[in-house]
């Protein structure tokens, strides 16, 4: 019985875990694209 609730609480975090890296990875990929955006508007213009 008690391994059982150590196995989903286990879970549990993991997939906080796995959900926190996912925004965290979301959250960089769009700053880096908005990043990646000004450097092109700005290549653009200085062209």
């Amino acid at each position: 019985m008690k391994s059982t609730e150590n196995l989903i609480s286990m879970n549990i975090g993991g997939s906080v875990l796995v959900g926190k890296t996912e925004r965290r990875i979301d959250e960089a990929f769009a700053y880096w694209k908005e990043r990646r955006c000004l450097c092109v508007k700005k290549r653009r213009g200085l062209g």
